[in-house]
């Protein structure tokens, strides 16, 4: 199978990456940068050869179900486009083909799966490196080198090992842990148990030996039914395959005798899709004709006169200007009603203005000037704001006078007191001594005695406590105390792990109860029950006399279903000890938790003992409940607290003294301030601060009343200075506004207007007399006279509309409105209509070139169509259609050939047609029906003697249970052939450990007779590629025949060299040749090449063994393709230097 092109349509982190693989023998080199995709692309190859995973490291862009892989793969010279989805069922699709079996491309892979492949065809750096390094083992010889490079193994020592130590663990003569040691262990104290509880009656022995002999018998008889039963298996199946044998043998028969009808898939797709375009090319010219004659109809029914067409430049122009013409129509009644309104306004100011009566024809023109409004404004604004400051003035003062009076009323209320005698009151308390000094020495006593409270609570002292004389106990006798409640407390935790170990092992041991339980696994006591039942039936039975048929046959399901049962649990003996195991070893671990609980209770209840025992001692000695593990600290403590106790009572003496001094001081200053005497308490330091804070308080306040008399006084003095020359500046401002009320009327005579206008109306004169020369200028510019152009211009329109209506032959009476209306809409369907004539001649010029266009691929078409017939000897599409129906016949009939090979190798349990065909040849079908009847009849004799033996062993084991020991000798049985069964499974897994090896031994042996020289040959070519002719010999040391070794043989040497006097590169380049060798002779025996996926072996070769290890890469892609993955530009570089054409590089974004 080849590549021809792989597409990651949604992989990772690929949206539509390709990859195009070359037609030729060459090296397909895929480079990209770090996180560029490298490692996923490669990964994407293989997960479409074998399906994409349930768990996948690649559905972190796209989620699993949208994955899509696709590519087009030439499979027999068939060229197949094949989609990879996630399904779990029809993942493969094959375009054309629908669901592709997945049987069915497994063997177009030529069998193999993901871990072979692997294996095989692909090769990492890292896989390089380990295999060079298991090359070194000690246990590695020539042999086992060869085969795991072949095999693409590098696990043998681990594998090797493995093994080896599951066979020690399982039996060793030298080891007494292993399983075998263990079971016989246990078999040996259950045979001790046993001797001292069963009976020594020599009837019972008698009895036993008997059960034991046909016990044995029974054995017997099941191993040669079983024996029979497999044969007679084998024989049913071969009489069942031997028609599908035929059926199969038939279908290849005809396939061989009939020559499929060869139609190459690359003409068959290029005629297939020829003439599907070709069908596609004719809808399309006969769509275009058809539009072109629809076209043609409608130019055909348009009409058009040329001069409306030619004239509608002149209608938009007159359209363009009505509105403006409208809109003069309408402004000249507005006009002539505005200037009238504007009259009565006029006319109003002129009365307030003292001009009432005047002319308003050219009114504007004789209002006063602006510099005769300038000067009324400026003297009518001098004389308001000297009205302002006068008046302001006037105010001012009069609150100066109120002001002044009031602060000679207050000078006279303040009083004069000297507060001298208080304040040398003051000097002597504060001086007599250090108030800051006492208040922190107060303070630190109370930060003492609050200390000292709070460490007699945590003592568990009361005050009173500090002056009693205890006697506590000795520290030796809490010391001892102390270690026995540690001794008790540590054996509290102990058990109480043992506890808890306990239920944990219960919860393990009761989920695989549950799971052994669920598996269908008879248990001892079931099979007993059944036992008894069977053998009160079989008693019943015998009790009744000699038993007849239809006795024996109520009593015959019951020893089927015995039987049944006791086959089930000899077939899972294994299983059903396990599980009897487990259950004893249930019910031990639940009787180790009872008694770690038991001990847990004891312990606890020793540990109040203790507790209660030291609390006595304590209340003995009047002490508080102290505790035992920090009664040494406790009691330096408490003896550490009574001595600063005394010393804190010392020091509130010696303070107590000096504040009593202080007292009559403070009693001085309450006569000065005039106060009541108070109770100075156990703390006088609080009144006193009282007492001195109050009298600076009065001593401020005196001052402060000093200080204003004499501020107020300053402040009288200045404010009658500050009322003289107040009055001064008023009497000025009433002479000056006299003098320009003058100057006012003066300049309202000058312009004309009354001189008894106010001084605020004549500050607002400009405003308004402005306001009327331009109403004066409005209603002068509404005259008729301006109102009459537009009128002209109006009736100037209207002729223009008459004259072109009657241009182009319309009629020119009634309003000329109506007519431009009509010659609009008239105009407007002439122009779309001339419009609408040019586009469709516009479109079918477009379409003529199209259909020409289409009309010249049609011809090539066909050309190339018949080409393609003549080729085929056919003469249509119909005849190539019956041709590639036939194939598509003889394909399905490959197809069903494939698919009933894999339902009988499916039915027959994975067993190939070869199998089949080799255990079905020679055998006569009759012989063979006749046989198997022979075989029933036998099966049936077997199966009644074996009735008959358990019938006999029933009677025997009932006999024996009529003396059977007691309860104890029944679990010591129970144990010994539990142990039985526990050494046999023991030595069972030692056998298969031992037969395994053998096998693998076995097979690098066979391997190295059938392969090895053709191996080390082709091993030997590539190595000399790799190593640049270096290394020229590959040689086998057989000096010692058990243990081989490769040897290497160098150009510049005489004496070969061993695996461990090679480099570390050497290595990696020779197991890369042994590699490309074992890939070349698994191609040698005609397997399906399949693409050989390297990534980045070159990275720690220098750049010439790197350029020889592309030349050996070239070498094998004449095999088969080849796909080395890089993200080393220079790597790229040097391969397209050494291969050249031989290279094809593709490079990921």
């Amino acid at each position: 199978m080849r590549f021809q092109t792989f597409e990651a349509t949604a992989y990772g982190k690929f949206d539509l990456q390709k990859l195009e693989f070359p037609a030729a023998p060459s090296v397909l080199l895929v480079y990209g940068p770090n996180e560029a995709g490298k490692s996923s692309m490669r990964q994407a190859i293989v997960d479409f050869l074998f399906g994409v995973p349930l768990q996948t490291s690649q559905a972190y862009l796209h989620p699993r179900p949208g994955i899509i892989l696709a590519a087009d793969v030439l499979v027999a010279d068939q060229s197949l486009r094949v989609t990879r989805n996630t399904k779990r069922r029809d993942s493969l699709t094959v375009e054309g083909q629908g669901v592709f079996d997945e049987a069915t491309w497994l063997a177009r892979l030529g069998g193999i799966d993901r871990a072979t492949f692997e294996r095989l065809f692909a090769l990492g750096r890292d896989e390089l490196v380990a295999g060079a390094r298991e090359m070194l083992d000690p246990d590695a010889n020539a042999s086992r080198t060869l085969f795991e490079a072949a095999a693409g193994l590098t696990t043998y020592t681990e594998m090797s090992r493995r093994l080896n130590d599951e066979a020690a663990e399982a039996y060793s003569s030298r080891r007494q842990s292993t399983a075998f040691a263990k079971a016989k262990e246990r078999f040996e104290l259950a045979s001790a148990s046993l001797r001292q509880h069963e009976h020594k009656e020599p009837a019972y022995r008698v009895l036993q030996k008997a059960r034991s002999e046909t016990q044995r018998q029974l054995e017997e008889i099941d191993s040669d039914r079983r024996a029979k039963r497999a044969y007679l298996t084998g024989r049913t199946r071969i009489a069942r395959t031997l028609p599908q044998l035929r059926d199969y043998d038939e279908l290849e028969s005809q396939l061989a005798s009939t020559e499929p009808m060869v139609v190459g898939n690359e003409l068959r797709t290029e005629v297939t899709k020829g003439y599907s375009e070709r069908q596609t090319l004719s809808e399309r010219r006969a769509g275009l004709v058809r539009a072109q004659e629809a076209d043609e109809r409608d130019r055909n029914t348009i009409s058009v006169r040329p001069e409306v067409v030619a004239a509608a430049p002149d209608v938009k122009e007159l359209e363009l200007l009505r509105s403006q013409a409208l809109k003069t129509l309408e402004d000249i009644p507005k006009r002539i009603a505005q200037r009238e309104q504007l009259r009565p306004e006029i006319e109003q100011e002129l009365a307030v203005l003292g001009m009432a009566g005047e002319s308003l024809d050219g009114l504007y023109t004789r209002l006063p000037t602006l510099a005769q409004i300038s000067a009324i404004a400026a003297a009518a604004t001098a004389m308001t704001e000297l009205e302002t400051r006068r008046r302001d003035l006037s105010s001012g003062h009069e609150a100066a006078v109120e002001t002044q009076a009031a602060l000679l009323a207050d000078i006279a209320e303040l009083s004069a007191e000297d507060p001298e005698p208080l304040r040398r009151c003051l000097y002597a308390l504060e001086t007599t001594a250090n108030l800051g000094e006492l208040r922190a020495r107060r303070d630190q006593l109370a930060v003492e005695a609050s200390s000292l409270t709070e460490r007699r609570v945590v003592l568990g002292l009361s005050p009173e406590d500090l002056d009693a004389e205890f006697d506590p106990p000795k520290e030796a006798v809490a010391k001892d105390i102390v270690r026995e409640q540690r001794k008790l407390a540590e054996s509290v935790v102990t058990q109480g792990r043992l506890v808890e170990e306990c239920e944990d092992t219960r919860v393990g041991l009761e989920a695989r109860l549950a799971e052994m339980e669920q598996s269908d696994i008879p248990s001892l006591d079931a099979l007993m029950q059944l036992r008894r039942e069977r053998d009160s039936a079989l008693d019943e039975l015998i009790s009744n006399g000699s038993p007849d048929a239809v006795a024996v046959s109520k009593y015959r399901p019951l020893v089927t279903e015995a039987d049944a049962l006791s086959d089930r649990r000899f077939d899972k003996a294994s299983a059903a000890h396990e599980l009897d195991s487990l259950r004893a070893d249930h019910v031990a671990c639940m009787a180790r938790a009872k008694a770690a609980r038991a001990a847990v209770e004891s312990a606890k209840s020793k540990q109040l003992e203790v507790v209660g025992g030291w609390e006595s001692l304590c209340q003995a000695a009047g002490l508080p409940a102290v505790d035992m593990e920090n009664y040494g600290s406790w009691l330096s403590e408490y003896r550490a607290v009574r001595a600063s106790d005394t010393a804190h009572r010392s020091r509130a003496k010696s303070h107590r003294k000096t504040l009593d001094a202080l007292v009559p001081l403070a009693m001085d200053i309450l006569g000065h301030l005039a106060l009541p005497q108070q109770p100075w308490g156990d703390d006088p330091l609080v009144p006193i601060d009282a007492v001195l804070t109050e009298g600076k308080r009065v001593l401020g306040e005196c001052e402060k009343q000093q200080s204003a008399a004499a501020s107020l006084k300053r402040r009288g003095d200045e404010g009658a200075r500050l009322l003289e020359e107040s009055a001064a500046r008023i009497a000025a401002l009433e002479a000056e506004a006299t003098n320009h009320a003058k100057t006012l009327r003066e300049v309202l005579s000058m312009a004309g207007l009354a001189e008894t206008l106010s001084a605020e109306w004549a500050r607002d004169a400009g405003r308004r007399i402005e306001a009327l020369r331009t109403k004066a200028r409005e209603f002068h510019e509404r005259d008729e006279a301006r109102i009459n152009p537009m009128r002209r211009d109006l009736d100037k329109y209207e002729n223009k509309v008459r004259e072109l209506a009657a241009r182009i032959g319309e009629p020119t009476v009634g309003s000329w409105q109506a007519m431009l209306e009509s010659l609009v809409t008239l105009s407007e369907s002439h122009v779309a209509l001339a419009r609408k004539h040019e586009t469709i001649e516009e479109r079918m010029g477009e379409r003529q070139l199209k259909l020409n266009d289409v009309s010249g691929q049609l011809k090539e078409m066909d050309d190339q169509l018949q080409a393609h017939y003549a080729q085929l000897e056919v003469a249509d599409f119909d005849e190539f259609s019956v041709l590639a129906n036939a194939r598509d016949e003889w394909d399905r009939a490959v197809a069903a050939r494939d698919e009933k090979r894999r339902t009988l190798m499916q039915a027959e349990d994975g067993r190939s047609i070869e199998t089949l065909r080799s255990e079905a040849e020679g055998v006569d079908a009759d012989d063979l029906m006749v046989e198997i009847d022979a075989l029933n009849q036998e099966v049936e004799g077997i199966e009644t003697r074996y009735g008959e033996a358990v019938a006999a062993l029933r009677f025997a084991e009932k006999a024996v249970d009529g003396v059977t020991p007691s309860d104890a000798a029944v679990l010591a049985m129970s144990e010994r052939a539990s142990a039985t069964l526990a050494w046999n499974r023991a030595l069972d897994e030692h056998v298969r450990c031992l037969i395994q090896q053998q096998l693998l031994d076995w097979a690098i042996g066979r391997f190295r007779e059938d392969h090895q020289s053709p191996l080390v040959a082709a091993a030997e070519r590539y190595l000399q590629i790799v190593t640049c002719g270096a290394h020229t010999r590959l040689l086998v040391d057989d000096s010692n025949p058990r243990n081989p070794q490769l040897l290497v043989l160098g150009r510049d040497s005489q004496m070969p060299r061993t695996m461990a006097a090679l480099s570390e590169g050497t290595r990696d380049q020779l197991y890369l040749a042994l590699r490309l060798a074992g890939l070349e002779l698994h191609l040698d025996e005609g397997r399906t090449p399949l693409p050989f996926v390297a990534d980045d072996l070159f990275v720690n070769f220098d750049d010439t063994r790197a350029a020889a290890g592309f030349t050996a890469l070239g070498e094998l892609a004449r095999r088969t393709q080849v796909v080395y993955f890089t993200h080393h530009q220079h790597l790229t570089d040097l391969a397209q230097a050494t291969l050249g054409n031989a290279v094809t590089v593709a490079r990921l974004s």
